[in-house]
């Protein structure tokens, strides 16, 4: 077990505090195969907004996070694409 994962393992979060991701399906996958953590109160905007579509009757779709903010009046993410291109620039 990595220090980290025993630090947030053996120190234990009030119920009430909540972490927000943009579809985390991904990143809970891999946090459990390679670490055994399980991700818990998690809100995820993602699903949210899936949950939000099929309830005005519309087809659920996935979207971006930067889509998203744009959906409902938000500030987007102004590092993204600041970010892929350094990424790409280093593979």
């Amino acid at each position: 077990m990595s220090k980290s994962n025993e630090y947030i393992s053996n120190h234990k979060l009030p119920l009430t505090f909540l972490q927000v991701m943009h579809d985390c399906r991904n990143d809970s996958v891999n946090l459990y195969n390679q670490f055994g953590m399980e991700l818990k109160n998690i809100y995820d905007t993602q699903a949210a907004h899936i949950v939000i579509q099929s309830e005005l009757g519309q087809k659920a779709k996935n979207i971006s996070l930067n889509n998203l903010c744009e959906v409902y009046g938000v500030e987007t993410n102004q590092f993204k694409d600041k970010v892929k291109v350094r990424t790409a620039l280093n593979s």
